[in-house]
């Protein structure tokens, strides 16, 4: 199978790492010459938990003129640089499928004038960019597929995997599995974001692990239907399958680049506040990240 993965972050690597381990044709579609030619001459290389490296070969682009247009397109960036690809996204085809793999919920809005085959992806694994070629996989989770439309959902069967490393598991209701995710980075991101700790910190300090269960118990108060789909027990199970990652929001500020929080914890206050409800704790730690952004401060 093709799949192109558009975005060569840490997840970009990890998914065309996995991809192509698993046989698939995988194109990158890279935004810097260097490392286009990197990905050409050496490929990636995937860090496992216990140090084991996996290498494995890509093609990889400037120009998305070059991509297949019969393939799977994974689009591995964040919410906030979505506008960017339009012109990117106007080359697919309409036998192209996009499967957009975003934390937060911000994306869902832009997706709506979308008129190709799309689907949503979550993905609960623990990953960091190393250099322009590799990437540390730093926790095991799982990688949810779900149409937008349920008329296309046997489609994305063919992705369905219970291997251990990189488990995909195929559902029907993509709202559902993308609110799941923002409330798992909701718990988990900013607060790491702020306290300068590893997602496994977050569980083992009795006073952050407190503001943890505050953020679940008043988001579970505002969206009740999702008790039935998350537990604080899963929010503690992902802190310690990824105990030693760093969030994608605490990497953003000890890079000084722009984080998620508007895209996870912005768009779930509104959702929120659509319902008359409101997020107190998690408000407080949106405005807090803000503050970090605004100021440019980041960790060293």
């Amino acid at each position: 199978m093709k799949i192109c993965v558009i975005g060569a972050g840490s997840i970009g690597l990890l998914l065309g790492s996995y991809f192509a381990e698993m046989g698939h044709e995988i194109y990158m579609l890279a935004r810097k010459e260097e490392q286009v030619v990197a990905l050409r001459e050496k490929g990636i290389t995937r860090i496992m938990p216990n140090l084991e490296q996996v290498n494995v070969s890509v093609r990889a682009t400037l120009h998305v003129h070059e991509l297949p247009k019969d393939a799977w397109w994974f689009i591995a960036v964040k919410s906030h640089q979505l506008d960017q690809l339009s012109s990117i996204l106007s080359e697919a085809s309409q036998e192209t499928k996009l499967v957009f793999i975003q934390n937060g919920m911000a994306h869902l809005k832009w997706l709506e004038n979308i008129q190709n085959h799309s689907y949503i992806g979550t993905i609960e694994h623990g990953a960091m960019k190393q250099d322009s070629t590799t990437v540390l996989h730093k926790g095991f989770g799982i990688l949810n597929l779900a149409a937008l439309e349920k008329t296309n959902q046997p489609t994305v069967q063919v992705f369905q995997t219970d291997d251990d490393r990189f488990p995909i598991h195929c559902g029907s209701d993509a709202y559902t599995l993308v609110l799941r995710k923002t409330i798992l980075n909701a718990c988990i991101n900013p607060l790491t974001a702020i306290l300068n700790v590893p997602n496994g910190e977050l569980i083992k300090n009795s006073y952050s692990y407190s503001l943890v269960q505050k953020i679940f118990e008043e988001v579970m108060e505002a969206f009740p239907e999702m008790k039935s789909h998350l537990r604080l027990d899963d929010v503690k199970k992902l802190c310690e399958k990824t105990a030693e990652n760093r969030s994608s929001m605490l990497q953003d500020i000890q890079h000084g680049t722009k984080t998620e929080i508007e895209a996870i914890a912005g768009a779930l206050i509104e959702h929120a506040s659509n319902r008359n409800k409101s997020l107190p704790t998690l408000q407080i730690l949106y405005t807090l990240v803000q503050s970090k952004e605004e100021s440019g401060a980041h960790y060293a």
